[in-house]
């Protein structure tokens, strides 16, 4: 029996192998392509080369231009945060809500405003203040922890390392990513919610 095995098409390995394999009589015959075939097959690699490199230059155009929109939104929102025309302005989200007051809150000449982390144990000591405030003097605590942009910033790790050695405060806005981007929104927002808990009170007096 003869077996035959073409090179660049068949496994060549398994050749040698029977052919090594004393227990196998099978002839083994290696075929080598002709010069016709190994030019075709050169012609079909470089085909695919070409193809390869042109879809790997496609992609990486497609990249590019989709990272260049990106930054361009980002740095669109960016330059719109914290302006007459950003989201926050556009669409606010409510004053900070007011958990307690005390003082002269009927026509004070001064209006202390305390904002805290925790209104529940803050508001405890915050009890004790009016004996020693003037009698023109009203208090009131806003509670940003409890309104709905307070949640991001709540849930930021201000011991993280990067805080605490501030290289986190360092980094260029073209390093931001979009938690940044949200993180900031919502600092805005809350921001602009305190403002309007402090002017609808003012106006009351």
């Amino acid at each position: 029996d003869t077996v035959l095995y073409k090179v660049g098409e068949d496994a060549i390995s398994d050749a040698f192998s029977r052919a090594a394999d004393p227990a196998d009589s099978t002839q083994v015959v290696l075929i080598f392509p002709t010069l016709q075939e190994e030019q075709q097959t050169s012609k079909e690699e470089e085909r695919k080369e070409k193809q390869r490199i042109a879809l790997a230059q496609e992609q990486e155009a497609a990249r590019r231009k989709e990272e260049e929109e990106r930054d361009k939104l980002k740095n669109e929102w960016l330059n719109l945060l914290f302006s007459d025309q950003s989201v926050a302005a556009m669409s606010p989200e409510g004053p900070v809500p007011v958990t307690y007051e005390c003082g002269n809150m009927n026509s004070p000449k001064q209006l202390l405003v305390f904002v805290g982390d925790n209104a529940r144990v803050e508001n405890v000591v915050l009890k004790d203040l009016p004996a020693s405030l003037d009698s023109k003097v009203g208090l009131l605590s806003a509670a940003w922890s409890e309104h709905p942009a307070g949640e991001a910033f709540a849930e930021f790790n201000l011991k993280a390392p990067e805080v605490v050695d501030g290289s986190w405060y360092l980094r260029d806005r073209v390093a931001f990513e979009n938690h940044d981007l949200d993180l900031l929104h919502d600092i805005e927002l809350l921001g602009r919610s305190l403002v309007e808990t402090m002017e609808s009170r003012l106006n009351e007096f």
